[in-house]
């Protein structure tokens, strides 16, 4: 017998509301908490000579995520399908959701060959109306989990 899968869904991903505003609250907890241990073990002065560094760091970690290009995210009932909006090249493969939060989720998208991954938090903002069937297709048996077509299991 033959799992059923999710139906086929396209969401295109392009809010990221909750990503950016975990991050920056991660990004300022940290700053916080080396600026005090600074400050506690080296002295005031040693804040204002790290503060630059620590600047620039936060803006390279939350400025990349910061203009993330919207995705487009396609389950077609067997595989996941991806690429960013600006690119030709799609992968194939699947989705496994990390973190999932009911209105926000962390996938990892995984390309068959295993050579290539990407992390894409998705929330339900902009996609109410998908939201219900994006969720049904991540949890949804993959082709590699399901069981060959013409199997059959017999038990003793």
């Amino acid at each position: 017998m033959r799992q059923r899968t999710a139906p086929p869904v396209t969401v295109v991903v392009h809010r990221y509301a909750l990503w950016r505003t975990a991050l920056l609250a991660l990004v300022l907890a940290v700053g916080l908490v080396l600026g005090v241990w600074a400050a506690g073990h080296l002295g005031g002065w040693a804040v204002l000579a790290l503060a630059p560094g620590l600047l620039l760091g936060a803006w390279g970690l939350v400025g990349r995520h910061w203009r993330r290009p919207g995705f487009l995210l396609r389950w077609d009932g067997q595989d996941w399908h991806w690429r960013e909006r600006e690119q030709v090249h799609e992968y194939r493969g699947r989705a496994i959701a990390r973190i999932d939060l009911g209105d926000w989720m962390l996938l990892q998208l995984v390309a068959h060959d295993g050579r290539f991954a990407v992390w894409l938090p998705v929330q339900r903002a902009g996609l109410e109306p998908r939201w219900h069937a994006l969720r049904c297709a991540v949890y949804s048996p993959t082709r590699a989990a399901a069981p060959l077509a013409g199997s059959t299991s017999s038990t003793a």
